[in-house]
């Protein structure tokens, strides 16, 4: 995925950026900067200054380990278990790390396009259980939202008027202060779980957010608190100009200077900056506005940890998807965090929707799905 070039570093960390507004309740940014790897960078907003530094840490040293781990791995391939039978099985180390300068790798796996892989379905935390089951949440969220994408397949629309929760609601009003008008869209292809698509738009500002949880406040509360990593240390709509407009995309000459996915961590990032304006954004999820059903807001309690491997085998049964959990060391000796990668071999296998095709996706027969309007266009996520 991403070249290490040989260059020595003192220190795997280059500096911690912290960004903090005169505001009291504006939110917080922090950025985990690296010495080398760009891949490794860092980074988290929200409101409180302890969770975000952790969460920017956590990311910085989940991404090392991604890119910068080859000394743990001596084979091709890396053990995983499979979270439905129990059994180990190997699955291939091009498929978790994200660093292909390596001995083990031959120069066409380097360059090859069809070994693209990307970190999602990863997570770090220091429980082994948050790790596995953020680890999965991001796993089935990325495989609904490509699936949606592709398929321009409708939502449920929730009506924000219905929503009770007093967190949602606290932060609706925090993100309007950026954006005009958020929408919320349940995605997902499985009733155990909620996969909230969250749209923020507006004049000066666009936001989006996608999460899954397993109850819809949940995943409402996650997939928002992704809008602020739009807004950052930026100042909010009532103190910009008329003529100040934070997203404005860029010009084709602008865009023919991307940089391929292969060479460029970030690809996916400067692919949607470098794209999308609010007006643009929307048009490109037109097809859930015009087709999406709209629903009351309805919270359930979900007994998780009592019940989580029968759910995994569930929805594994249901979709017909293999769930693989590989271990990946942490590259930092002495840290106590745990790093895993859930994958499959039935679904789609990265966010990369420019080279999937999707009639060769196991996942998309068992779904029962052949017409794919967005086949080869590059996904509006960054």
């Amino acid at each position: 995925m991403y070249k290490v070039h040989k260059i020595g570093a003192p220190f795997l960390l280059k500096e911690m950026r912290v960004y903090r507004s005169l505001f009291q309740d504006a939110p917080k940014k922090v950025s985990a900067i690296p010495s080398v790897l760009d891949g490794a960078h860092g980074g988290a907003t929200h409101f409180q200054i302890n969770r975000v530094t952790k969460a920017a840490l956590g990311e910085h040293i989940e991404r090392l380990s991604l890119y910068l781990n080859l000394g743990n791995f001596k084979n091709k391939t890396v053990k995983a278990l499979d979270l439905v039978t129990l059994e180990v099985v190997d699955v291939p180390l091009k498929k978790v790390l994200l660093c292909r300068d390596a001995r083990i790798f031959t120069d066409d796996e380097v360059e090859d396009i069809n070994y693209y892989s990307d970190s999602c379905g990863v997570a770090s935390h220091i429980s082994s259980f948050k790790t596995i089951n953020t680890a999965f949440l991001e796993f089935f969220e990325r495989q609904c939202l490509i699936h949606n994408w592709l398929t321009q397949s409708p939502g449920r629309q929730i009506r924000l008027e219905t929503i009770t929760s007093r967190t949602i609601q606290e932060l609706i009003n925090r993100a309007k202060k950026f954006v005009d008008d958020i929408f919320f869209f349940d995605i997902s292809l499985h009733p155990y779980l909620y996969v909230i698509l969250s749209l923020g738009l507006g004049e000066k500002y666009m936001a989006m957010g996608v999460s899954a949880g397993w109850s819809l406040e949940e995943a409402i509360i996650k997939s928002l608190e992704e809008f602020f990593q739009f807004f950052g240390e930026r100042a909010n709509k009532y103190y910009l100009d008329d003529d100040d407009i934070i997203f404005k995309g860029a010009c084709e000459e602008e865009q023919d200077k991307l940089n391929a996915p292969m060479s460029d961590p970030h690809y996916y990032s400067s692919y949607f900056f470098n794209t999308f304006t609010p007006s643009k954004l929307k048009e490109s999820y037109s097809y859930l506005f015009e087709h999406s059903k709209l629903v009351d807001y309805e919270n359930k309690y979900v007994d998780l940890k009592s019940h989580f491997m029968t759910y995994i085998k569930n929805i594994s049964q249901d979709l017909q998807l293999d769930i693989l959990c590989a271990f990946i060391p942490c590259v930092l000796q002495g840290v106590p965090t745990k790093i895993v990668k859930i994958l499959t071999n039935k679904g789609y296998p990265h966010m990369l929707t420019e080279i999937i095709n999707p009639r060769e996706v196991i996942f998309s027969k068992v779904l029962g799905q052949y017409n794919f309007p967005n086949e080869h266009k590059p996904i509006p996520f960054p």
